[in-house]
């Protein structure tokens, strides 16, 4: 009898698959709780066939199976699921084992579910659901009955249970906040530009730890920002991330309460990050962590066998020792002045199994398997403990464990009911687009042809050989502009500053001066933007304005008649009301910094997507998800709830256009009535490349919205033409 447990949260899907009978056991087998071994890359996707579990001693792990879903559980776990049982298959079949025991792939398979996006999976199809702190749990019960503490870090939630014999478990999880989770790490290698896989081996070579705030994706950038405009390294910006994220479980989870050791580390990060379970066990400090507790089960930590301590020892994992090494490193200097044998070892309160990802899917099937394994007959959903009246044969176990299936039927499991129809989608909002002609025609009325762009160098040279240049020095981007003696385009730059906005705008001086000779001549420049005042004055510029003068000046040479402008940055957005030619109001988001451009292109990459092909898809949704108007980290839970219902890729991207409008409109412009924006609306920043925020602009207001060929530029345009109009005063 196999039991398979299948964990689909926010991010990934594993899988792992528990076997109960000892005589599908391989002759080569180690103890379901072996340390684990070292890994310092997180792979896109992997199989493991080892068999985890001495025969003797109960459940074995014969096969795992881990892989990024990409919002798409169905698709991803179809594949995994044929793959790995398939592999299983061969794998057994190849073994030279006693006839009566030949694995033969008509085997029984139970499956139950767990995850933060199972839940709606498990109903679909018909199996059962375990909660994942339960899940976890169960493995601490079943396996490690020295635990007292156990610490799991997913993707987008953490969680802490303390055990004490006698009581049911404390189980806490993180709230809606993403603050010390694996999608925390994620943005962080964002925002120094490396791959996730980059993080350990960067924080393994830190000399400095920085406070970094880790409550959320949103102050913590301001931190690493200022970090990196400080020139620190990407080591210590590694190493101090890892040190936040281990400082806000430990916080926000314990809340006082006493960690009792031993500490079971579970979850991806800790799996695939060793620097993380060296932070997490310089933040834990466990109550007397050499102490020996009684087990919660009484006697049962006393009967555990030398033969399994023996196998525990054996298998202590090199990334154990490096992780007990490099805290005795720190240590050194103060234990000096202690006797020898009073140092402090690490492995004597930290346990990281060899299946530390794969923790919650591994509970999952313990918790069913078990009621097979123990002869529970006792149906699921019955309240009598007489079997008499129980089915017999494969209808018996259903009635324990839920439905069976043989491992044919199982491979298609999610095939025959994994996918939603879009009927069943609740929170649907009105397609943005119905169908790729009417988005064509679309963008056929917004063609103004204003502007002009790729000027040839002979063109140029033609002219007067005055120029006017104008800088948006951004928090994350910095563009720059040149026009000519006519306010035509002839040159423009768009780079990220990796928070230097000197040597950006350097870089982008020099890269202008390649492509058009030396035969410019600057009459007139003229900065914006948080680096207004340092390239202002550390080149020398003419004229500097604030951002918002800057784009009133922009939006007004596009459409002289501009009642509104709307202008969504990477971090910020501005809300310009215009009246008579004159601004009459502004208004501007404060800490938040949901629904912009970094909002978007954050929850592109967190689902495997790059922001303009994200945008592409949401233009011809036909069932947008309604996202609502909540903060970057509330949206996590949306996203996942989406996930559940089935909701497609392009329907979630089309829900965060919309929900970037919502959030405008409701909370930082707090408009009583669309007429306060006027007739004549122009929109502004990078956001609005995204085509299909545009759209959903206009179908939340009813109003035509017009935008230039350039929005991310229009800043550094509204200073070109402010500094031309500076010196032609000036000179008449």
């Amino acid at each position: 009898m196999y039991q398979l447990g299948i964990d689909i949260g926010s991010t990934t899907i594993k899988m792992a698959l528990v076997a109960f009978d000892n005589r599908c056991a391989t002759v080569d087998t180690a103890p379901l709780n072996r340390q684990a071994t070292d890994a310092s890359a997180l792979p896109t996707g992997c199989t493991s066939l080892a068999p985890v579990g001495d025969p003797d001693e109960g459940p074995q792990v014969i096969a795992t199976a881990y892989e990024r879903h990409n919002a798409s559980p169905s698709v991803v776990g179809s594949k995994m699921l044929k793959k790995m049982l398939a592999s299983v298959v061969e794998s057994q079949k190849s073994k030279d084992r006693p006839s009566d025991s030949k694995f033969k792939g008509e085997e029984k398979i139970s499956v139950a579910i767990t995850g933060s996006v199972g839940m709606g999976y498990a109903t679909r199809l018909g199996v059962p659901f375990v909660q994942e702190v339960i899940a976890a749990a169960e493995v601490v019960k079943q396996m490690y009955p020295e635990v007292h503490t156990l610490v799991d870090i997913g993707g987008e939630d953490s969680k802490m249970i303390f055990f004490e014999r006698g009581r049911v478990p404390d189980m806490r999880m993180n709230g809606n906040c993403a603050g010390g989770t694996g999608a925390f790490i994620d943005q962080t290698a964002t925002l120094l530009g490396v791959d996730v896989t980059e993080i350990n081996g960067l924080a393994a070579k830190a000399e400095h730890v920085y406070p970094i705030a880790s409550r959320c994706g949103v102050f913590s950038k301001t931190d690493i920002q200022n970090l990196i405009s400080r020139s620190v390294s990407k080591e210590d910006i590694a190493a101090s991330m890892l040190n936040a994220v281990s400082l806000q479980v430990v916080s926000a989870l314990a809340r006082g309460t006493e960690i009792l050791p031993k500490v079971l580390l579970c979850g991806g990060p800790f799996a695939y990050i060793p620097e993380l379970r060296k932070a997490i066990a310089k933040n834990l400090k466990p109550t007397n962590p050499t102490q020996t507790l009684p087990s919660r089960e009484g006697e049962k930590s006393k009967v555990e066998s030398q033969k399994s301590k023996d196998q525990r020892n054996d298998g202590l994992s090199r990334s154990q020792s490096e992780l007990n090494d490099g805290l005795m490193k720190d240590e050194s200097q103060k234990s000096k002045d202690r006797p020898s044998d009073s140092k402090p070892n690490i492995a004597d309160f930290i346990i990281v199994p060899e299946h530390s990802q794969f923790v919650p899917a591994i509970g999952t099937a313990l918790a069913f398997g078990k009621r097979v394994a123990k002869g529970y007959t006792a149906p699921l959903n019955s309240q009598s403990n007489s079997a008499s009246a129980l089915p017999t044969g494969r209808a018996a176990l259903a009635s324990v464990v839920g439905p069976i299936f043989t491992i044919e039927e199982a491979m298609r499991l999610f095939d025959d009911k994994g996918e939603w129809t879009n009927g069943e989608m609740a929170n649907t909002l009105p397609p943005l687009f119905k169908s790729e002609e009417e988005y064509q025609e679309w963008l056929r009325t917004k063609d103004r042809g204003t502007m002009y762009e790729g000027c040839t160098k002979e063109a140029e040279r033609t002219k007067a050989g005055r120029y006017f240049l104008g800088v948006d020095s951004g928090s994350t981007t910095t563009k720059i502009v040149l026009l000519d003696a006519e306010g035509k385009l002839v040159y423009k730059d768009y780079c990220y500053n990796n928070g230097n906005s000197y040597d950006a705008f350097l870089g982008a001086l020099q890269r202008m001066h390649e492509a058009l000779g030396d035969d410019v001549e600057i009459a007139g420049s003229c900065s914006t933007g948080y680096g207004e005042q340092l390239l202002k004055t550390a080149f020398r510029l003419d004229y500097g304005i604030v951002e918002t003068m800057a784009h009133f000046t922009a939006a007004k040479a596009m459409l002289p008649e501009v009642s509104f402008v709307l202008d969504i940055g990477g971090q910020d957005m501005k809300a310009i009301f215009v009246e008579n030619g004159s601004i009459r109001r502004i208004e501007i988001n404060e800490a938040c910094s949901s629904g912009c451009g970094s909002f978007i292109m954050t929850f592109a990459r967190q689902l495997g997507y790059e922001a303009g092909e994200f945008a592409k898809m949401a233009t011809l949704a036909q069932h947008p998800y309604d996202l609502g108007t909540r903060c970057t980290v509330f949206m996590n839970s949306k996203v996942k709830q989406a996930m559940r219902e089935g909701a497609k890729i392009d329907d979630i991207a089309a829900g965060f256009s919309y929900s970037v409008i919502k959030n405008c409109l409701y909370k930082v412009m707090k408009l009583q009535s669309f007429d306060e924006m006027g007739d004549h609306i122009m929109v502004q920043g990078g956001t609005f490349r995204n085509h299909s925020v545009v759209r959903a602009l206009e179908l939340l207001t009813g109003k035509d919205v017009q935008f230039s060929p350039i929005p991310e530029l229009m800043g550094a345009y509204g200073c070109a033409l402010y500094a031309k109009k500076r010196r032609d005063l000036e000179e008449h």
